[in-house]
């Protein structure tokens, strides 16, 4: 199957996202706020062709651990299975839907490459999907600004089980924004079926329901970074205690990775972190959106990501804090094209875009 050597797929992703975004947001400098309650005709069909394509692509990389990291151990493991008898369940794995595909594909000889392209596409028309029903008139700039965010590419190469579990679950959000309960409670457990870890965020999601002022959680996020901030580990021990043995590794810095890297006090994660929350309470304090689906999404993003701040002394810190990071670029925009406000608010959307796609290219191409 064709494919390009593994060092470009990283620059070719970014720059044709960066290409993209640029041509699709420079026309918002001159829309009028009376656009949004305008109908707009933007094709599922055209949606649904970029993100099988984008699949394709990313699907068929190489297996690399120097540019794609976990997907060596995920290869190794599943080439090793082929030989194996036949497994068309088990209820012993604790992803029991990740796990199982895995083991159906590899026992039944599928080549590993089928694998990885199934769980491309998952990824990626999942994040297509869910963008296109939250932000309906303006899907392709929406997916976009996703595509463009710090842990997106990263999570469709490398963290793949946490990836695709997260995009289920934005599909549910997405469902839970259009009051959709079927597809809100089969998309959360096919979430939490790909990744145990996905508990974190689908028991917020049940408080969200019920607590919905946002101050409280905002409240909330600043006495974890206050505990946080004078090393209280408790909570990353209990939350040890909930989790695998793998899981456990990272939170209890057993599993000897590199701390000084990945571990200990990240203020850059922290000043990453806060941009949705100070974009949400200017849209709350000072534009005066009082919307009951944009103040779940902003308590949502901000329970996730303080319960990150409690375990931020963990191995690996970025992928527990992904579990809200994957939240970000959805909560940062939603204001900008889902709300009503005065003041050229798509000039102000076009510069948050550039902004967002510009700080992401630096972190990506520099300061990672």
């Amino acid at each position: 199957m064709f494919s390009l050597a593994p060092q470009y797929y990283m620059p070719i992703y970014y720059v044709a996202v960066a290409i993209l975004s640029f041509m699709a947001v420079s026309q918002y400098e001159t829309f009028p706020n009376e656009r949004m309650y305008e109908e707009q005709n933007q094709s599922g069909w055209g949606i649904a062709l970029f993100a099988i394509l984008l699949s394709l692509f990313i699907g068929f990389r190489p297996v690399s651990v120097d540019y794609f990291v976990d997907m060596e151990n995920y290869a190794d493991s599943y080439n090793a299975l082929r030989t194996a008898d036949y497994v068309f369940y088990t209820a012993e794995d604790s992803n029991i839907l990740f796990d199982n595909i895995y083991l159906y594909m590899a026992t039944h000889g599928v080549s590993a490459t089928y694998f990885f392209l199934l769980i491309a596409v998952l990824y990626f028309v999942c994040i297509a999907w869910a963008c296109s029903m939250i932000f309906p008139k303006d899907k392709f700039i929406s997916i976009l600004v996703y595509l463009s965010a710090f842990s997106t590419y990263s999570y469709g190469v490398n963290g793949i089980k946490a990836g695709v579990a997260a995009a289920l679950f934005l599909v549910a959000v997405a469902f839970f924004q259009k009051r959709q309960w079927v597809g809100v409670i089969v998309f959360t457990l096919l979430s939490y079926g790909m990744h145990h870890a996905m508990v974190l965020p689908i028991a917020a999601f049940w408080v969200c329901i019920f607590v919905k002022d946002p101050k409280l959680f905002l409240g909330f996020w600043v006495v974890c970074f206050v505990l946080s901030l004078f090393k209280v580990t408790i909570f990353q021990e209990l939350m040890a205690d909930l989790v695998n043995e793998h899981g456990a590794e990272y939170l209890r810095g057993a599993g000897g990775y590199v701390k000084d890297i990945f571990g200990g006090f990240r203020i850059d994660f922290v000043l990453y972190s806060i941009v949705p929350m100070v974009v949400g309470l200017i849209a709350i304090e000072k534009k005066q959106i009082h919307s009951e689906k944009f103040e779940f999404l902003l308590n949502l993003y901000t329970m996730t990501n303080a319960v990150w701040l409690l375990c931020m002394y963990s191995d690996y810190t970025n992928r527990i804090a992904y579990l809200s990071w994957f939240l970000y670029p959805i909560v940062l925009i939603y204001p900008f094209l889902n709300e009503e406000w005065e003041g050229p608010k798509y000039k102000l959307f076009q510069w948050v875009v550039y902004g967002h796609l510009v700080f992401n290219l630096i972190m990506v191409f520099i300061y990672w």
